[in-house]
């Protein structure tokens, strides 16, 4: 992950079991370990509410990373991404698998003003893509 850029400073997790285990599998690949919070609040989720958790993120962390469950977890990326590559926004929309990793940008601001469609998709990468080999913009 850090290869690609991504590096996050805060980690909001849910606190579930699936989901605490799939961070410790990413922990590792990241180069410098992020403050974790696990969320009790993000098991079963609805996009509006991760919404408000977003915007409740006091200012500090400008890389933040969401642990969570489908089908809400894709509902909210789909609901921030108002720009980014047609393919990525099509492929997203098809298929959020399981450790599937959208890396979306908001510009600069506070986490406050972030709403629906004011995000820009600039990765979207699936376990599949990886094992094939091919790349994540593809």
């Amino acid at each position: 992950m850090t290869e690609r850029g991504i590096d996050p400073e805060l980690v909001l997790c849910s606190s579930a079991r699936r989901t605490v285990d799939t961070l410790a599998l990413v922990l590792p690949e990241l180069k410098v370990e992020p403050k974790i919070v696990y969320e009790d609040g993000l098991y079963h989720a609805s996009p509006s509410e991760m919404l408000d958790i977003l915007r409740g993120i006091q200012p500090g962390a400008s890389r933040v990373m969401f642990v969570g469950h489908n089908p809400d977890i894709q509902a909210l990326a789909l609901d921030l991404i108002g720009s980014g590559p047609k393919h990525m926004r099509d492929r997203l929309r098809d298929k959020y698998p399981t450790s599937g990793l959208a890396v979306i940008n908001f510009k600069a601001g506070l986490w406050s003003s972030i709403d629906v469609n004011s995000g820009s998709l600039s990765l979207f990468l699936t376990p599949k893509a990886l094992r094939e080999g091919a790349s994540p913009e593809a």
